[in-house]
C-alpha cells in the first residue's frame, strides 16, 4: 500500500496528465491498464490510488468550482499543474480531513516542483488557506 505522500503526488501526475490531455479520470486509468498490460508502463496504479482517484473523480466538479470561486479574486489565470495540486489536496481536506499544516506543507512541496509559475507556491498555499477558512465555517 502506498502512503499517503506517495498516493498524493502519483494523484497530481495523473490528475495532470487527465487535464492536459482532455481525459476523464476514469478513461485514463483504463488506459493505464492496458499499458500496464502490454508492459508500456511499468508503474502499476494501486488499487488505493484507483479508488481514491474515482472517488475524486466523483467530486470534481464540486471541487473545482470551489477552488475556481477562490480565484475570482486574483487577475491570475490558473495552470493545469496548480489546478491538479489543488484538487487534490482540497479532496484530501475535504473527505479525508486533511489537516491545515500537512496541505499548506504538501501543496508548497508539489508547487515547488510541479507548479505553473514562480508564484504557484504562494499561489497555492492562499488558495488553501481561504478554502480551509471556508471549510471550519
Amino acid at each position: 500500500m502506498l502512503s499517503k505522500q506517495t498516493r498524493r503526488k502519483r494523484a497530481f501526475y495523473l490528475l495532470f496528465e487527465s487535464l492536459v490531455r482532455g481525459v476523464s479520470l476514469p478513461q485514463l486509468l483504463d488506459l493505464r491498464a492496458e499499458q500496464f498490460e502490454l508492459e508500456l508502463d511499468k508503474e502499476e496504479v494501486d488499487v488505493s490510488l484507483q479508488q481514491f482517484l474515482l472517488q475524486l473523480d466523483a467530486r470534481q466538479e464540486e471541487i473545482t468550482s470551489l477552488i475556481l470561486e477562490k480565484c475570482n479574486d486574483t487577475s491570475r489565470s490558473i495552470g493545469n499543474s496548480d489546478l491538479a495540486i489543488l484538487t487534490v489536496l482540497v479532496y484530501e481536506m475535504l473527505c479525508e480531513n486533511l489537516d491545515l499544516p500537512v496541505a499548506l506543507t504538501q501543496g508548497t512541496s508539489l508547487s515547488e516542483s510541479f507548479g505553473a509559475t514562480d508564484e504557484s507556491a504562494d499561489f497555492i498555499y492562499a488558495v488553501i488557506k481561504n478554502i480551509h477558512a471556508d471549510l471550519r465555517k
